[in-house]
């Protein structure tokens, strides 16, 4: 139950991130291009000039299902435990 729990809250928190992944890549991709380059730009016209932006897929509702069954399926291993650790680490 605990892990099913655990799995429906990191479907959340990885939801929440997908959205905001663009953003942040954009943040930092101006700060290596700022040190570099002494440019007018200013973090708000970089990240409108990106290509990379911020977009709502409803692929991202999918871990909502994939994460429980996978806790389900897997409830004898640690595997579950192993896997969402996996793309947590990956993600950050």
């Amino acid at each position: 139950m605990m892990l099913f729990l655990l799995s429906i809250l990191l479907a959340y928190w990885f939801q929440k991130e997908m959205q905001h992944f663009p953003t942040r890549i954009n943040q930092q991709t101006y700060q290596d291009y700022h040190l570099l380059v002494q440019s007018p730009l200013s973090l708000a016209d970089f990240i409108h000039k990106s290509t990379l932006q911020p977009k709502f897929t409803f692929l991202s509702y999918g871990f909502y299902i994939l994460f429980p069954v996978i806790v389900w399926i897997f409830y004898d291993i640690n595997l579950p435990l192993i896997f969402i650790l996996i793309c947590l680490i990956y993600l950050s």
